[in-house]
């Protein structure tokens, strides 16, 4: 279990990241970037499924020599379990994408219903005889599910705000500005009353 200091960092990461605009580079870039500092891995990546297939949003690692590379095998059981899913969890068949990672983790990031993957968070950790660390722990994949939450929460609500503009624009075609204002604020003025 991570140490209070480990915690307090976590949290005020988390909290940055809510900080940054949802759906600009700068703020995907702060999520991978935060994965990777704070759990020690080496790749971090925010994918966004296109279809059957997947993009790289944006790619962060720990250095130079580190692969930017996912495994679809990982992504498919995100897609198919619709939660948090590990190499440690199921060891999978060894394959390409897979040769030099010691571990990984993916967490699913949810459309503004709950019900949708828009994408996942996707972050491992390659073989390296240098260090002790091995696999990544329970408390390090449930930060990722948690930054996964905050970046879908953070795409939902850029999505009810773009989805609000838009029906105001389409009243307010039909009715002065000063109506419109006068709803906002008292949303009870289009309701019935007893006089």
């Amino acid at each position: 279990m991570p140490d209070g200091t480990i915690l307090v960092g976590w949290f005020e990461t988390l909290v940055n990241i809510q900080k940054a605009t949802p759906g600009s580079d700068a703020f995907y870039e702060q999520t991978a970037c935060a994965i990777v500092n704070l759990i020690g891995l080496d790749c971090g990546l925010v994918l966004l499924r296109d279809g059957s297939d997947w993009e790289i949003l944006t790619a962060y690692a720990a250095n130079p020599d580190v692969s930017l590379h996912f495994s679809r095998t990982i992504l498919q059981n995100v897609v198919d379990e619709a939660h948090t899913f590990g190499l440690d969890d199921n060891p999978v068949a060894a394959s390409e994408s897979l040769t030099s990672v010691e571990a990984a983790v993916a967490s699913p990031v949810f459309d503004s219903s709950g019900k949708e993957i828009i994408g996942p968070i996707y972050d491992s950790r390659q073989f390296s005889e240098v260090t002790a660390v091995t696999g990544i722990q329970e408390p390090e994949a449930q930060l990722v599910q948690v930054i996964a939450s905050v970046v879908g929460t953070g795409l939902a609500r850029v999505q009810s705000k773009t989805e609000a503009a838009r029906r105001r624009v389409q009243f307010e075609q039909f009715v002065s500005t000063d109506v419109d204002r006068e709803l906002d604020r008292d949303p009870e003025l289009i309701g019935g009353r007893d006089r």
